[in-house]
């Protein structure tokens, strides 16, 4: 197992799941003291305009960034500042004034939209090639799983140590995660560096040398396809999600929680899929790949139509279930094929631009859904996405075959 046998991953996997935990437990707290502190619902929604926007602009400009420097070193130095950055944070709470804790959320979330990048791009350096896909299969499912969970234990500390202590903990999650990268030793990447890399050409030629990597590459234009249209979809899912349940079957938080955890058990599924069917040579194979996503991308699809037709709560969460299994073996073969794929040199700006591109499409499929939901039905939208992926893993089977 993974796990057992790679002790470099081991660390960054443990660094990570306290990361993730101190970034869910820290939102937790976050809505209820901006909630708080406004007595206004909507503006709660700050804080996923602060968490999206840099993802969109940080990410693209980040890329030479990340290839100039030696990626562990980074990844220690970025959850160090978050570290830092969530002390000030508490600080500043104590000023209730909304615009100082705005501006050093969106400071916190600058530096994290630098991070997700990085850290995707230096999982290659401390495994092997057939190591990959496992690396990414255990990542997704504990980063679900540890959603549910942390949400549902940061819902409940919250209520006795209070916003302040929440906050604290989340910033030493940070710390932790810096302290244990810092541990790992080995790098098995290909052209991996200990040291800065020399500054031998301007930061936006090498962007441009970045985007250049990607439009002449068939597997990974066709992979940023497939994941802007999954990600368009996911924007309008996310809301349909909590609609269904809050309105439609009248659940309440409850309901919401029901959900979650269905979401998480289906990511947890699919880690026996994944091994099953994600091989290594699919991986560098266009015409294989193609294939494989548009199988898995239909099946995506169907469920979700499906799901939002349900009249059931228990039938719609068994295959809100089922429909996370095919999504996120999506989510690892587009992950993996990009790790499979790129030299170091490279990585982190195909990450970078990777982040940018599916974040847009996020963001437009959540506002598309915001403007049409007046005139159709969740039932009648759900179906409309269910094509539009098929259609998209048609094309991408067709170029895919160029």
């Amino acid at each position: 197992m993974l796990l057992t046998q790679n002790k470099d991953f081991r660390y960054l996997y443990l660094g990570q799941l306290f990361s993730v935990f101190g970034d869910w437990i820290k939102t937790v707290s976050l809505i209820g003291f901006i909630y708080h502190l406004t007595q206004n619902a909507n503006a709660t929604g700050l804080l996923f305009i602060l968490a999206i926007v840099p993802q969109i602009f940080i990410s693209f400009i980040s890329g030479p960034f990340i290839d100039r420097f030696n990626k562990r070193n980074l990844i220690i130095f970025l959850d160090f500042i978050r570290f830092l950055l969530g002390l000030l944070l508490v600080c500043v709470m104590y000023t209730e004034n909304l615009f100082l804790i705005l501006t050093i959320i969106l400071i916190t979330n600058i530096f994290s939209a630098i991070f997700i990048p990085t850290r995707s791009a230096f999982i290659p350096q401390i495994t092997r090639k057939d190591e990959i896909v496992s690396a990414n299969n255990i990542l997704l499912i504990s980063f679900n799983v540890t959603m549910a969970v942390s949400t549902a234990i940061g819902g409940i500390i919250l209520s006795y140590i209070g916003s302040y202590n929440v906050l604290i903990i989340a910033s030493i999650m940070y710390l932790i995660s810096a302290l244990l990268v810092l541990l790992i030793k080995a790098s098995k990447g290909d052209d991996s560096q200990d040291t800065p890399k020399r500054f031998n050409s301007s930061y936006l030629k090498e962007l441009k040398e970045g985007y250049k990597f990607v439009r002449d590459s068939t597997l990974l234009k066709s992979t940023f396809l497939l994941n802007g249209i999954r990600d368009f979809v996911l924007g309008a899912v996310n809301i349909m999600f909590n609609t269904v349940i809050l309105v439609s079957f009248s659940m309440g938080d409850t309901g919401i929680a029901y959900g979650y955890t269905a979401t998480a058990l289906g990511y947890i599924a699919l880690g026996f899929f994944s091994k099953k069917l994600i091989k290594q040579d699919m991986l560098e194979n266009n015409r294989k790949l193609g294939n494989f996503c548009l199988i898995f991308i239909t099946l995506y699809g169907i469920l979700l139509g499906i799901a939002f037709s349900m009249d059931s709560f228990w039938l719609f969460l068994l295959f809100i279930l089922i429909m996370n299994i095919p999504q996120g073996l999506l989510n690892i073969s587009f992950e993996s094929s990009i790790m499979h794929n790129t030299k170091d040199s490279h990585r982190g700006r195909v990450f970078a631009f990777l982040g940018t591109f599916t974040k847009l499409g996020y963001v437009f499929g959540l506002s598309l859904f915001m403007i049409l939901s007046n005139f159709i039905s969740i039932v009648t939208y759900s179906w409309v996405m269910c094509l539009m992926l098929i259609a998209a893993g048609f094309i991408n089977k067709k170029i895919s075959s160029i």
